[in-house]
């Protein structure tokens, strides 16, 4: 008698022609590429309004979901004197990033713990707040039940004149109404050949045309600005 196929893993890298993909339940998580410290249109838009803080910011930044590390790994060539933490809730995401990723080379202070509890209980602020956090599979992504409702536990971490940035598929709308609740100017920037849209709360250089000339000349993100198109939604 045959044995029964077994379930493909959950979380396991795969080789491509790009780079090492970092697969979650059937998703894209993380892309490490060999040449170059980009990863690509939507962890290369998470990462470019980073450059409308000032020289010396940021100094602190916390990440909610840090899957590979390709947001950090970028932020920390944007900003090698960033101290980053990063908070992920599933263990075996860290262990596979470590593994084939190398994130302990990028010197996070790495928390396991759900990002609802980390927030409640951590009183820090941090001049960039980032959010991508997701659950669900290939097709039915989500943001988790409690995060839409208490938004303003990630503003009320954001150090003044700080960023809030998220990642957002098909919250995107819902989330653009609460953001606009919140201090600052709120950029949009869509990722070309994506659903992705990266939403950024912050100082008054998020405007479009701000940042995008801030990113044209900027040696690392010029490349990546083709695959976006920002607009300010509130300055």
């Amino acid at each position: 008698m045959l044995d029964p196929p077994q379930p493909p893993p959950r979380v396991f890298t795969r080789p491509t022609r790009v780079g090492l993909e970092l697969r979650v339940d059937g998703t894209l998580a993380s892309l490490l590429r060999p040449d170059r410290v980009t990863a690509g249109p939507v962890w290369d838009a998470m990462a470019a309004p980073l450059l409308a803080l000032p020289p010396g910011r940021p100094r602190q930044m916390l990440m909610l979901g840090v899957g590979g590390g390709s947001v950090a790994r970028l932020a920390k060539a944007l900003v090698p004197s960033v101290h980053i933490v990063g908070v992920e809730w599933d263990q075996e995401v860290l262990e596979v990033a470590r593994r084939d990723f190398g994130l302990d080379a990028l010197g996070m202070e790495l928390v396991v713990a759900d990002a609802f509890h980390f927030l409640e209980g951590d009183d820090r602020v941090f001049d960039v707040v980032v959010e991508d956090l997701f659950g669900g599979s290939l097709g039915s992504l989500h943001k988790p039940d409690w995060l839409l409702d208490r938004y303003s536990l990630l503003w009320q971490r954001v150090a003044p004149g700080g960023l809030l940035i998220s990642n957002t598929v098909h919250e995107n709308q819902k989330l653009t109404r609460i953001l606009k609740h919140g201090p600052g100017t709120l950029l949009r920037i869509a990722v070309r050949y994506h659903l992705n849209h990266v939403l950024a709360l912050g100082p008054d250089a998020l405007r479009a045309a701000t940042l995008r000339r801030t990113v044209r000349q900027h040696p690392i993100l010029a490349p990546s600005l083709p695959g976006f198109s920002l607009r300010t939604l509130r300055a």
